[in-house]
């Protein structure tokens, strides 16, 4: 899953905890396999961190919360909720490969290891992170929790070693109730049983046919949950259009994995086309975006995870300038969505924040294509990094105006300052679950 940079690059989104998803995967070119260029996923975590010590986002004009505590209070001794975690490439040294843990209220980098990390996912009910590196060509799975108290990571337990993730745009993992469910190739699906974080041991496999593009999961109150297979490269017709299906796996506390049958859920423009999904994870909808043949408008639908059946009301149709949407976000207390643009048909590409049902999309043209979208929200901020080559940046937008009338303003200066050594190349948050709303 590590991860060279085309002359394009690609920021990979690292799954969240479940109920994640939020991936974006190319369309098929001309009726053949995927594209090289498939991005992804989904990061809408889960993060069950205590309630916001500092209070909540600042307001439209207001400034995000900072790493200190209250007036006259000094630092917080156990430091402020949220974690942004992030693996790249360090620039002043030679491009090493790095995992680094930023803050959210500042974009202050408050750890960084020398690592080649190839997954992360937070797993949101119990605060921890699935964490998988890669050494000699050898993938090892560790869950950790991390402390902004004294910004350390604690392993929990002896690293699993696992079969490699060949898909490297994090569309292709899923934290679910104690499981972490993962694309070792295209044709193979793996669940790791993370029953106890110390002692992760590898559940079952499944093999797929055809090929995955990517994963979406949401889970309820049960080990386990359910994940959809994502494909986009099916009854692809040369110079028109691609299907995009879903099918479900159920997984289990026990027991082996069947796969059942695919239904179409939407179509992409072929060639070149793309879409993007993720996950509602209030109600355990699956998300997707599809643009028009034109690339003048897209439509966002929420489906069913199980039937894949289209929710009544949630049928979402706005104007856009692509045909291929890059990466999904999801704010579960106003149900807001966000996405962005790979490439524009005219002028600069754009970042899109819309509300759920009626309402005035936001949007934010940052000078280089998002290559990702993450909602943090603690601080109510829109993540939009950006790699290619020696080109490099980690944006940041402030959420603020209402749901149904959003504005994204960009973070600067003072307000957010990450470190400008770091190349970025996967990126998760953690998000609570259930959510921590107003």
């Amino acid at each position: 899953m590590l991860n060279s940079f085309d002359d394009v690059g690609e920021i990979k989104e690292a799954g969240g905890s479940g109920g994640s998803g939020g991936s974006d995967v190319a369309g098929m070119e001309n009726g053949g396999g995927p594209n090289p260029e498939a991005g992804g996923p989904s990061e809408a975590g889960q993060g069950g961190t205590a309630p916001n010590p500092e209070g909540g986002a600042a307001g439209e004009g207001g400034t995000p919360p900072v790493e200190m505590g209250g007036e006259g209070g000094g630092p917080n001794p156990v430091g402020p909720p949220g974690l942004i975690v992030v693996s790249g490439k360090d620039t002043d040294a030679a491009n090493a490969p790095v995992l680094s843990v930023l803050s959210p209220q500042t974009g202050k980098e408050l750890k960084r290891e020398s690592v080649t990390a190839t997954m992360f996912a937070h797993d949101g009910p119990r605060d921890m992170w699935y964490v998988s590196t890669i050494k000699e060509g050898v993938a090892r799975l560790t869950m950790r929790t991390f402390d902004r108290g004294d910004n350390t990571w604690t392993d929990l337990g002896e690293p699993l070693v696992i079969p490699v993730n060949a898909d490297t745009s994090a569309n292709g993992w899923v934290a679910l109730r104690q499981r972490f469910v993962y694309l070792s190739s295209g044709t193979e699906l793996v669940v790791i049983d993370s029953t106890d974080p110390a002692n992760l041991s590898v559940q079952t496999k499944l093999t797929l046919a055809p090929a995955a593009n990517g994963l979406v999961g949401s889970f309820g109150n049960n080990l386990g949950g359910v994940v959809n297979i994502v494909r986009t490269n099916t009854g692809c017709i040369a110079g028109d259009k691609c299907d995009v299906s879903l099918a479900r796996v159920l997984v289990k506390a026990t027991g082996n994995l069947l796969e059942d049958a695919a239904v179409i859920v939407g179509t992409i423009p072929n060639p070149g086309g793309r879409a993007a999904w993720g996950a509602n994870t209030v109600d355990g909808n699956d998300v997707m975006i599809t643009p028009n043949a034109a690339g003048t408008q897209a439509t966002l639908t929420q489906l069913n995870p199980g039937t894949h059946a289209p929710v009544a009301g949630t049928t979402r149709n706005f104007a856009f300038n692509s045909t291929q949407p890059r990466g999904f976000a999801f704010d579960p207390c106003s149900g807001m969505a966000f996405t962005a643009e790979l490439v524009a048909k005219t002028g600069n590409t754009t970042v899109y924040a819309v509300p759920d049902g009626i309402g005035t999309v936001g949007v934010a043209q940052p000078p280089q294509a998002a290559q990702g979208v993450f909602f943090e929200p603690y601080t109510r901020t829109l993540l939009t990094p950006f790699s290619s080559g020696n080109n490099y940046d980690m944006l940041a937008y402030a959420v603020t105006g209402t749901a149904v009338a959003p504005k994204l303003t960009k973070r600067a200066g003072g307000l957010w300052a990450p470190p400008g050594d770091l190349n970025p190349n996967l990126v998760a948050v953690a998000t609570p679950y259930p959510a921590e709303c107003d």
